[in-house]
């Protein structure tokens, strides 16, 4: 439950210095390097970084591009049955990077000549395109033997090409005869419901047969340029597909050929990327001539060592090492032990808490899980959970929050084991609960979901407390937060004897808890107001308890989730029975249904019991103390896409 302290540090180099220590400072990932103030910056000449980070980017791109594009050209390697969950980036030595970097330029020669490859396969493609486009224009024609450039008009008759509806073939033949015209049709071929068809015609007949055409939806064809008949058009676009064809082979071996060079172009992606990290943050810095002004956000706890290995690499650097000034706002770093560390991605989807705050992560935690497993509450699942995760994160080696989060979902099957032990919920079965049984006792689990609720309101509100007493204030601890717990156990301890029968003692405890609490809400809610408004204020703060009464039964999800994991997996388990009882081939149904269902189940619900889980912290618990606004730190890092660089100087 700790946020890291900051320290502020001011490093003043040489210039012939800067990339040892940028490297150095993307190695440790341990600084921000801090953008500096207009007027800072215009007190210095600066480098031409912003320049080389452009023609960087330009390289990158196109690297990155033909990292793509070579893929597609590499026979798939055999992924296990876990490879969908992640990869581990092949480790590279300092070794590999500097042969790397010495090929350098045989690599780019590698990136133009991809590109030469894509542009050759567009223009293939392009040209096979227009031949097969080419071919269905022919190809209603196969059958006609005339050279396609002797269809023209002569002296006495004229030939015309072209296609109609082939329903009105009938009409225009009927046309042609009842018109007496000296027309001659021929159908060459007929194509779903349109025909092709070629006439001859007397020239005198022309003007009459052209509206004739007209009202028969009848379309000229027309081949400008075009030499020989229909088949020998055929013929030899073939023949250039096939051409075609073989040059794409070629192509594809070229590609494969290229393809060799995809494990060093990977490597020379991410060198190119760290590098880009480091010219973006050297784009931060003032120069002169000779030195260099950087000022970065530094975690306490590193800086002796950090200042140590500064000092080895640039002996004539000045570091000095200072704290926030008051309007100062230092990004927040958070530190906990192994349990609650896994739950600081959750804090962070929510917001950072403000560096002067407290980081909820400790407190938060055991609540998260607690909840989870009560929403899932199926110890079957919960076993597949504890035991599957760590299995997958042993193998996959996730990183960063891809891992928090897979611990999380691991932990809160842990959890989800020991709700189900105590309801007895195994895979939507079970024999007698340990603790109770939802279904049967749903009045029992509703009174212990709004204990479990409870518990984390007061949770809250203690926190709550100790922030208002660390700040110096304990009056408000006494009045905001004290004040609420006892008007809320008063109320619980109130309403006891009526429902366990217990002493009236805990009764009379409780209205007098209840009553010093309102009053303290009545008269000091409003505190620093003249008296009048002072009790209008209370009057207004009295009113949050149906917020109270809200947040309590929100906790009711606990109930109702659970439930639902548990009715739907009873039913999966009454399908399959019915199912099974059915033959062998309802054996195998069966089991498929049983296996499927209960997948489909654990899936859905292991989902709902995170996010209604988040939405409690959220809503109910963060809403009661939590000062967030605070900035992720964000240092100069190495992260890279394809090969992982530590071992390396990058």
């Amino acid at each position: 439950m700790a946020i890291v302290s900051m320290k502020k540090m001011n490093l003043l180099a040489m210039r012939s210095d800067s990339r040892p220590i940028l490297r150095l400072l993307q190695r440790l990932s341990c600084a921000e390097i801090q953008m500096l103030t207009p007027q800072e910056r215009e007190a210095y000449p600066h480098g031409d970084a912003l320049s080389v980070s452009e023609e960087m980017e330009k390289k990158l791109a196109a690297v990155e591009w033909a990292i793509g594009a070579l893929k597609k050209h590499v026979p798939p390697a055999k992924k296990g049955l876990l490879a969908s969950f992640g990869s581990q980036k092949p480790q590279i030595t300092q070794e590999e990077c500097d042969r790397v970097l010495s090929g350098k330029a045989a690599l780019l020669e590698t990136v133009t000549a991809a590109e030469d490859c894509e542009k050759r396969v567009g223009e293939l493609n392009a040209h096979a395109a227009r031949c097969l486009a080419a071919i269905e224009q022919f190809r209603p024609w196969e059958g006609l033997d005339i050279p396609l450039e002797r269809v023209v008009a002569r002296r006495s008759f004229a030939m015309l090409m072209g296609q109609i509806p082939t329903g009105n073939l009938q009409y225009l033949r009927e046309g042609t005869m009842s018109q007496a015209m000296p027309v001659e049709l021929i159908e060459i071929s007929q194509q779903r419901t349109t025909s092709s068809v070629l006439l001859f015609v007397h020239t005198h007949s022309m003007d009459a047969l052209d509206g004739l055409l007209k009202q028969a939806e009848f379309a000229h064809a027309h081949f400008p340029g075009v030499q020989g008949t229909a088949r020998q058009n055929i013929d030899m676009l073939e023949s250039q597909l096939k051409h075609i064809d073989s040059q794409r082979a070629g192509l594809r071996e070229e590609w494969a050929r290229l393809a060799v060079n995809l494990p060093d172009l990977k490597v020379l992606h991410d060198l190119y990327q760290a590098e880009r990290l480091r010219r973006q943050a050297a784009s931060q810095l003032v120069e002169t001539d000779q030195t260099f002004y950087l000022r970065a956000w530094v975690p306490a706890p590193k800086v002796e060592s950090l200042v140590m290995q500064l000092c080895e690499i640039a002996p004539a650097s000045a570091v000095e090492i200072t704290d926030p000034l008051p309007e100062e706002k230092p990004p927040t770093v958070l530190r906990n032990s192994w349990f609650p560390s896994q739950f600081e991605g959750i804090v962070g989807g929510f917001s950072m808490p403000h560096p002067k705050g407290l980081d909820p992560s400790f407190m938060m935690a055991p609540f998260f899980a607690c909840f989870f497993g009560m929403m899932l509450s199926d110890a079957g699942y919960g076993l597949l959970l504890a035991l599957f995760i760590p299995l997958v994160i042993r193998i996959v080696k996730p990183r960063g929050s891809g891992r928090k989060l897979m611990w999380v979902l691991g932990l809160g099957g842990v959890f989800t084991v020991v709700w189900g032990v105590l309801f007895n919920t195994w895979f939507g079965a079970g024999i007698r609960p340990v603790l109770l049984d939802p279904m049967q006792q749903p009045l029992e689990m509703v009174a212990l979901c709004l204990g479990m609720g409870m518990l984390h309101l007061f949770t809250a509100m203690g926190i709550g407390a100790y922030t208002n007493m660390k700040n110096g204030d304990p009056w408000a601890a006494v009045f905001d937060q004290f004040s609420w717990i006892a008007i809320i156990g008063g109320v619980v301890m109130l309403l006891l004897p009526g429902l366990l029968n217990v002493s009236d003692v805990w009764g009379t405890i409780g209205t007098a808890l209840a009553l010093t609490g309102l009053a303290l809400v009545l008269l000091f809610a409003g505190r620093g107001k003249p008296f009048l408004k002072r009790i209008m204020g209370g009057l207004g703060a009295l009113y949050g308890i149906t917020g109270w009464l809200g947040d309590l039964l929100s906790y009711t999800r606990l109930f109702g989730m659970g439930l639902a994991t548990g009715v739907v997996g009873m039913v999966i388990n009454m399908m399959a029975g019915m199912i099974i009882r059915r033959g062998v081939v309802g054996l195998v149904l069966g089991v498929l249904v049983l296996v499927g269902g209960h997948a489909f189940n654990m899936t859905l619900n292991t989902l709902g019991a995170y996010v209604h889980s988040c939405r409690l912290q959220y809503i109910e618990f963060f809403g009661k103390f939590y000062q967030d606004g605070g900035l992720p730190f964000k240092p100069l890092h190495g992260e890279t896409r394809y090969v992982d660089l530590s071992a390396a100087d990058q």
